[in-house]
């Protein structure tokens, strides 16, 4: 609520069209190189169809380790979308073409529906609406529209629920029964600073597996599968409803900032997908594996000013 009413100065350096590319190119391919030669062409192109994705991402995670697992998320939860929307604006098709490409590899080796997610999501608010509240509006009138249809067509169509299993209940379900279940077993049981490396050096847990594991664990009687977190629940489990505040007003503040950068309309896809990340992942790593810090720095760097783009 406090978003639209808190403006920060910031700065930015200035850099003409040029180096402006040329920074943003050199980055996506350097953090690529890693990953590529890593993965290689060990792709699956079922995955494209939204086909074998769990057994891609199995085959993805026993290689995403170390700093492997930072440079990946970096590229596509930020440097590519941006480097896609970016040269979207600056009417560059052979460059739009090779982040499109890059995306394309990225999905089908992991599997990761996020990729998939937020393309659409930088493709549709570049050219869906002129502005900020057109944009959002018309995109809450077709997602309403497509979550209406969605159980018809799996019902006629795929004869399963393919469409509103993977859209209706992944983005309206589950994560409100994942922060039921976080609310419910910390309203009894000892709050402790999130799962991360930094607080893990001050606060051990008082849980004998990781907390997302023993969740699903105690709900949903699997061991194995991991119940993500968005910032509400992570704020409650760490210092119950003054988390919740807290942390409801760094998200606020962090908006605000994003609000003063004075962008180009078209980045709206990448800061929805953001809110996305905040919805299902704790503040913290939100920050760092959700690519919000390369965002902001990017911001101050290369994307600030939208004149001088």
């Amino acid at each position: 609520m406090i978003t639209p009413y808190i403006k920060f100065s910031v700065p930015y350096v200035t850099a003409s069209l040029k180096h402006k590319e040329f920074i943003l190119i050199c980055i996506s391919l350097l953090l690529l190189v890693p990953i590529i030669a890593t993965f290689k062409l060990n792709i699956n192109l079922n995955t494209l169809l939204l086909s074998e994705i769990y057994e891609t991402r199995d085959a993805f995670s026993e290689n995403l380790t170390g700093y492997l697992s930072y440079l990946y998320h970096f590229e596509v939860k930020t440097i590519i979308p941006i480097a896609l929307v970016f040269f979207m604006i600056n009417k560059k098709p052979l460059f739009i073409g090779l982040f499109v490409i890059i995306l394309l590899y990225l999905f089908v080796i992991s599997g990761n529906k996020a990729v998939y997610f937020t393309t659409i999501l930088v493709v549709y608010f570049y050219y869906i609406g002129k502005d900020y509240v057109s944009k959002i509006s018309n995109f809450f009138s077709i997602t309403v529209i497509l979550f209406i249809l969605f159980p018809l067509i799996d019902l006629f169509v795929f004869k399963s629920p393919f469409l509103g299993g993977t859209f209706v209940n992944r983005f309206l379900f589950i994560p409100a029964l994942l922060t039921h279940w976080y609310f419910d077993f910390f309203d009894g049981n000892p709050f402790y600073f999130a799962e991360s490396s930094f607080f893990n050096l001050f606060v051990s847990s008082p849980y004998d597996t990781p907390i997302g594991f023993h969740i699903t664990k105690i709900y949903w009687g699997d061991s194995e599968a991991y119940a993500n977190n968005g910032i509400v629940s992570d704020g409650f489990m760490n210092l119950g409803y003054l988390g919740v505040l807290l942390f409801s007003v760094i998200f606020s503040l962090l908006f605000s900032l994003f609000n003063s950068f004075n962008l180009h309309t078209a980045y709206f896809g990448v800061f929805f997908s953001y809110i996305y990340i905040f919805l299902s992942a704790p503040l913290l790593t939100s920050f760092i594996t959700g690519g919000i810090l390369p965002f902001i720095l990017i911001s101050f760097t290369i994307l600030n000013n939208r004149k001088i783009i």
